[in-house]
């Protein structure tokens, strides 16, 4: 797979998954999936997907979360969603993890509760989910689930930004132009903004002209 040679991939994946290798089966649902030495098929990958998650195979259950949650070879639910990105954050996939902590956030009115959504970030994090640091930021910043705190979300902002992330750096700037967890400082602020823009945060940029309009180029 990782040589493109998707024939031979399907060739080798596919008796391995027949036979009822897990790995080989969640192997095989990624080739559907992506239409990789077969025809494209959400269909196919689902059910190969299936197959391999009933054998406690994390990522398979993180990537079933993933259908039901786009509506990809199978209705979109979000319940059903969830239910699949839990059982891969008990195995331990961290991306799951993070995406079982954004539905209790930002989910159905139902499915929210923000202190569950900390705990499932922060455990995240740890596991080394690099885009919970954002999230952990924005709860803290709007007080959901955590002590309103701005201090923290600009030093989580501060990190999240440092690497790369544009809703960090978008949220980072936000509060240095106003002066939130820290001094007001119009040149961070407009780095950031700046920063952001540039990845294509349509948010950053309208904060941006509205704030420093005599600093559009």
């Amino acid at each position: 797979m990782w040589s493109a040679n998707y024939p031979k991939a399907v060739e080798i994946v596919q008796p391995m998954a027949e036979r009822g290798d897990a790995r080989a089966q969640e192997l095989l649902a990624r080739l559907y999936y992506e239409g990789w030495g077969v025809p494209q098929s959400h269909v196919q990958a689902r059910e190969w997907f299936e197959k391999a998650a009933a054998q406690s195979n994390a990522r398979a259950a993180y990537n079933l979360g993933r259908l039901h949650d786009l509506g990809l070879g199978v209705a979109a639910d979000p319940e059903q969603a969830m239910r699949w990105f839990r059982k891969a954050a008990e195995l331990g996939e961290a991306d799951a993890e993070g995406r079982v902590g954004y539905l209790l956030a930002n989910g159905p009115e139902s499915m929210r509760d923000p202190a569950a959504a900390h705990r499932w970030f922060t455990q995240a994090l740890e596991h080394g989910h690099a885009h919970a640091i954002y999230w952990l930021g924005r709860l803290s910043e709007e007080g959901r689930g955590t002590p309103q705190d701005f201090d923290k979300a600009r030093a989580l902002y501060d990190q999240s930004a440092r690497e790369g992330e544009p809703d960090a750096q978008f949220r980072l700037g936000v509060l240095h132009a106003l002066g939130q967890g820290g001094p007001k400082d119009d040149a961070q602020a407009a780095k950031w903004l700046t920063r952001a823009v540039m990845q294509g945060n349509d948010e950053a940029r309208e904060f941006y002209v509205k704030t420093y309009p005599r600093k559009r180029s």
